[in-house]
């Protein structure tokens, strides 16, 4: 995919984002230590999946729980 010539991105600071409608397959993993989609397809038979948020500033893969096939 080629990304727009003006397009900038920017690291992350502040609190981890968490976003959805990116499907995917496999064992839940976060992104980054500070973006993770917590949409794995379970509309498509995938895991519902969620994040243990504790106020920590960078997520972890062992605070990931869900529910369902994977």
């Amino acid at each position: 995919m080629e990304w727009p010539s003006g397009l900038v991105i920017s690291a992350i600071e502040g609190a981890p984002i968490f976003v959805g409608h990116h499907w995917f397959t496999g064992h839940p993993v976060i992104e980054s230590p500070k973006l993770a989609c917590l949409d794995w397809s379970a509309a498509k038979d995938g895991p519902l999946v969620a994040y243990r948020w504790d106020g920590e500033s960078e997520l972890r893969n062992d605070k990931l729980a869900w529910v369902g096939k994977q």
